[in-house]
């Protein structure tokens, strides 16, 4: 009983081996659509890319009109109080 049950063990492996290793061939119909969904993904990441560059361009655009206001803003307020001061 006790060499039947390592044995069996040994028997249940190579069935299970020899199950997983079979070939699973592919038609030329699963090639082209392999191939098909390739150029998709290409075409999606091409997309995504210039999405990201225009969120790019519009972040760099707000960020450049609202650093600039604010040195506007602060111009202002040295000359105003330049300004307020001279007549003191």
């Amino acid at each position: 009983m006790k060499r039947l049950i390592p044995l069996a063990i040994i028997i249940l492996l190579f069935t299970t081996v020899s199950s997983f290793a079979r070939e699973v061939p592919f038609t030329q119909d699963d090639r082209d659509r392999l191939i098909r969904l390739e150029t998709k993904v290409d075409e999606g990441q091409k997309a995504l890319q210039r999405q990201i560059d225009d969120l790019k361009t519009f972040m760099l655009w707000g960020f450049g009109i609202l650093f600039g206001g604010m040195g506007i803003l602060i111009g202002f307020v040295i000359w105003d109080r330049r300004t307020a001061l001279a007549p003191a």
